[in-house]
């Protein structure tokens, strides 16, 4: 496969489409395209009817009566034999089916529908199905009918007793002939663009990164060792993939002589059944349960997971993608920060972290970091700005990246000649600053975030055997080997949105214990204060709306904006739940292209690269006994130690590393964003009026205009409405 000539520019985003424009602007955000050029041609466009003048209508009717003579009908023995028909070209023939995807189908590993509609995807053909009358032999049927068809061809009916079975077996039927009528085509690239999409820039069912996209390395060099992955082994599943984790992690210890013991006392603590992994005599990590059992397994694949990464950083850099790498760096930063505090490693639901990337050879350097999950009720709101409302790792992870952000603008206009020490460069002729050409930021997350992202793919994998070149050991686990044909798509920086699923895309907040509500089912969408401490819940934007939010407004916030660029995320890297499909849907392609064209200036929808670690991650559990993400941890580069924050509290908590003060108040709450705010403020000799914190948000026009644009995207488009808090609770002046 062809690779991607050096990209330069960090902050470019990744946008060419490919066909189906209409399904996708219907389905991903706004009802409006982006048209062709004059004189092109749009693939399987249905020509349009044409007005005949009278005198061509005249000349027609005054033909000759031979001309429409009927054919002689061939008589055997007696008339001559038509000629043979002339075999079809290729061009009349739909595109080949992939052999991965037809092998898959063959053995049964997929539904028929499913392999239906990623035939389509792959190829880019438009599959439908339609409900259809299941009559046989003209005789009525109690039956169901579906009907599949492609690119406009009709596949013969599928029948059943239910609709679902009358669709697979439709699906089937066409697989069936699709696979055996273009089994001689010769294989092609699912990645190449359509000749006439060569040049084109647009939304759709299908992207890939542009010619001028840039990045601090480019191609497979920018996500390391496509030929490491491809010489992985991999081994035959059939007689172990039914094997226990802890038949795998005892099997792990053999192969490497490792001594493994467990400590398992017979005394049941408040936090449930206690177990406690040795290896060669040496503590490796623990786990609680309601169970002796649900103890030791736990604590097994903790001690598995440990174990692997050890391994992987053994390997040597160049054997590690570059999501392998984020994971590692931001996981390694995290053990740094709380080795001190136990507490806080065992207790933590979810990791994320920010990294800067400074040049191709530059490992990265963690720059924020945020654990967490929940947060606090409507009855705890306050009006003076000094509570987290949102605990979850992701958005903690930002906050504390706009903190790290607020002491590097100090320091470019700041008087002490640290210029030359900040990530950001002046603009010409202009207030804002803008990130350096060369540095790249970049988000690892250890499980994919909650909402539009999360609610479609599935929790539980069918396990999966991999062989790893650094040590003849295999494991089993869930989700853990990526297909090549997606292993290849993600190291591309391809988008190919799922957009099967009608309801899929919509916005969504979060409900009690860990569910999340689709806005449009929800009886009020309207949240105002004296509602909110009367006892109403608390709807908070879920964590997959806000990060696509983020990629059209930028991670610095509306604050930043009046003093910066928009900062974009250059790739996201997840160590679980990782499915390509739902996750390019989630974070950008909702929304369609074409609204770059109404964005400010210095503003547009980014896609970024997609990917995930090489070795699945298994997601953390909550403790038993306590509420999932008790306490959130956030620390950036501008801080000297970690804070802990209780989750349903939204403060510090008493035994913090670092605290502000008795009452707890939060380093990253609103109030202290503000603070930092005029400090930035009398650096840059801006001259402010008392204003509320909601004021000075909104005097950020251009942020709050791109904002705007996008909730009317997603509100024009029927996928809901953007849910915002009571002003009340930013109306504070300090």
């Amino acid at each position: 496969m062809s690779r991607q000539a050096p990209l330069r520019d960090p902050i470019s985003a990744p946008a060419c489409v490919g066909p189906r424009k209409q399904q996708a602007l219907a389905n991903a955000g706004i009802g409006r395209g982006r048209g062709k050029p004059p004189g092109q041609k749009v693939p399987g466009a249905v020509p349009a009817a044409r007005s005949i003048p009278p005198n061509e209508m005249l000349n027609s009717l005054q033909q000759p009566a031979a001309a429409a003579a009927q054919p002689q009908r061939y008589i055997p023995g007696l008339t001559a034999p038509p000629a043979a028909p002339l075999p079809a070209s290729n061009d009349d023939l739909l595109p080949k089916v992939p052999k991965s995807l037809a092998s898959e189908y063959k053995a049964q590993k997929k539904n028929p529908v499913s392999c239906a509609m990623e035939y389509g995807a792959i190829t880019r053909s438009k599959v439908s199905f339609e409900e259809c009358s299941a009559d046989i032999a003209g005789m009525y049927s109690t039956r169901f009918g579906n009907q599949c068809t492609v690119n406009g061809r009709k596949f013969p009916k599928g029948v059943g007793k239910t609709k679902k079975e009358a669709k697979t077996d439709a699906a089937g039927k066409a697989m069936d002939i699709l696979i055996e009528e273009t089994r001689h085509l010769p294989e092609e690239d699912p990645h190449a663009a359509p000749p006439q999409e060569k040049n084109l820039v647009g939304g759709g069912a299908y992207y890939t990164p542009r010619s001028e996209m840039t990045s601090v390395e480019s191609g497979m060099e920018f996500y390391g060792g496509h030929e490491e992955r491809e010489g992985q082994s991999r081994i035959d599943t059939n007689d172990i993939s039914g094997k226990h984790p802890l038949m795998m992690f005892n099997e792990y210890c053999s192969k490497k002589h490792l001594r493994l013991g467990y400590v398992t006392p017979d005394k049941v603590t408040d936090r449930g059944f206690y177990c406690q992994v040795i290896i060669n005599d040496k503590p490796i990590t623990d786990a609680y349960a309601s169970s002796k059992k649900e103890a030791k397994r736990s604590a097994g694949e903790e001690a598995l997971k440990i174990l692997l990464l050890k391994d992987r950083l053994m390997l040597g850099e160049h054997n590690h993608s570059h999501f392998d790498k984020m994971s590692q760096i931001a996981r390694q930063t995290f053990e740094d920060k709380v080795a001190a505090y136990p507490q806080c490693r065992t207790g933590y639901h979810t990791l994320a972290a920010f990294i800067l990337k400074t040049g191709e050879s530059d490992p990265g350097k963690v720059v924020a970091i945020g654990t967490g999950q929940g947060g606090i009720t409507g009855r705890q709101l306050k009006e003076n700005g000094r509570s987290l409302i949102d605990t979850s790792a992701m958005v903690v992870a930002r906050r504390a990246l706009i903190k790290y952000l607020h002491q590097q603008i100090h320091l470019q206009y700041s008087n002490r000649g640290h210029k030359t020490c900040s990530i950001f460069d002046e603009l010409p002729d202009s207030h804002l600053l803008v990130l350096k050409e060369e540095i790249s930021l970049h988000f690892y997350m250890s499980t994919a975030p909650a909402g539009d992202a999360a609610a479609y793919i599935p929790t539980e994998y069918a396990p999966t055997l991999f062989l790893f070149p650094s040590y003849d050991c295999f494991i089993s686990s869930q989700n853990l080997m990526i297909s090549d044909r997606e292993a290849d798509i993600m190291y591309e920086g391809l988008h190919y949105p799922d957009l099967s699923n009608p309801s899929a895309g919509s916005l969504r907040v979060n409900g009690t214990g860990g569910v999340t509500l689709v806005v449009n089912n929800l009886e009020k969408q309207e949240q105002t204060y004296e509602g909110l401490q009367s006892g109403e819940p608390l709807r908070v934007m879920c964590n997959s709306d806000k990060l696509l939010k983020w990629n059209l407004v930028g991670v610095q916030g509306a604050l930043l904006s009046r003093f910066i660029l928009p900062i974009y995320i250059s790739s996201i890297s997840l160590g679980n739940k990782y499915d390509l499909g739902h996750l390019t849907r989630a974070f950008c392609c909702r929304i369609d292209d074409s609204v770059n064209e109404l964005l400010p200036s210095g503003y547009h929808l980014r896609h970024p690269y997609i990917g995930r670690v090489s070795v699945y991650e298994p997601q953390k559990e909550a403790m038993a006994g306590q509420a999932a993400g008790p306490m959130s941890v956030n620390w950036s580069l501008a801080d000297d130690r970690i804070e802990i924050v209780a989750c349903n509290e939204g403060r510090s908590i008493a035994a913090s590393p670092f605290r502000t003060g008795p009452e707890g108040s939060s380093r990253l709450c609103k109030a202290g964003f503000l603070n930092r705010f005029h400090t930035l403020a009398n650096d840059c000799k801006f001259s402010l009026p008392v204003q509320t914190y909601a004021e000075l948000k909104a005097a950020a026009s251009d942020y709050q205009r791109a904002k705007l644009i996008l909730y009317d995207c997603m509100e024009s488009s029927g996928k809901g409405r953007w849910l915002t808090k009571p002003v009340e609770i930013m109306s504070f002046t300090k």
